[in-house]
């Protein structure tokens, strides 16, 4: 049976601890746009890649603690020039994000079961 992938994340040189199962990547293949041509009575099928959406990233959740607001922060300032390290316990997976900067207006969720949504955008990891 297959073993999912147990992430070790760091940003910055900070190992991060975020929440169980929420870790997402995706690694900016782009996407491809299909378009029919004609040419008089006949057609023909053409694929592009559309270079707008070759971008890499990745989200995960955080308890909402100072420390992690302060990080979010630093993330925030830090933008286009945080480097994200992504890999698992094997060395099988390596990910590493560069010019990586926080995307998303977060919100903060108080209480016990508070967490912080955080999502990344990169350049290309292909």
């Amino acid at each position: 049976m297959p073993v999912g992938i147990n992430p070790r994340v760091s940003i910055n040189n900070t190992n991060i601890r975020f929440l169980p199962n929420t870790f997402k990547f995706k690694k900016g293949y782009g996407e491809i746009k299909t378009e029919v041509v004609a040419f008089g009575e006949k057609t023909q099928q053409v694929d592009t890649l559309d270079l707008t959406t070759k971008i890499s990233g990745c989200s995960f959740d955080l308890k909402t603690t100072v420390e992690n607001i302060r990080l979010i922060d630093g993330w925030k300032n830090n933008f286009n020039n945080n480097a994200i390290e992504v890999s698992n316990e094997s060395g099988s997976l390596t990910l590493n994000f560069r010019q990586a900067k926080v995307m998303n207006e977060m919100d903060f969720e108080t209480g016990s079961e508070g967490k912080i949504t955080v999502e990344f955008s990169a350049l290309p990891l292909v």
